[in-house]
């Protein structure tokens, strides 16, 4: 039961985490709006008009990273989802 209460609250702050990196971005107009669901604890859809991509995160020092390729997700967002 410890696990799934863990499992969420890494979740719950990955959203958190997420939501302020594309919140801040899009506010500059720096990527475009982009649709975000959900797959599992860890791994969201990304999808703007023209692309759509899955990521799995990790956090570190209050920022998130992408799994696969250790780039920060506010690089991943520019390098995708560009305005």
């Amino acid at each position: 039961m410890e696990n799934m209460k863990d499992d969420f609250d890494f979740g719950n702050k990955i959203v958190a985490l997420i939501e302020r990196d594309v919140n801040e971005l899009y506010s500059r107009k720096l990527i475009n709006q982009v649709k975000i669901d959900q797959i599992d604890a860890i791994t969201y859809s990304f999808a703007d008009s023209n692309l759509e991509k899955e990521v799995a995160f990790k956090i570190e020092n209050n920022n998130l990273f992408c799994i696969d390729s250790g780039e920060s997700f506010t690089v991943w967002l520019l390098n995708n989802f560009k305005a």
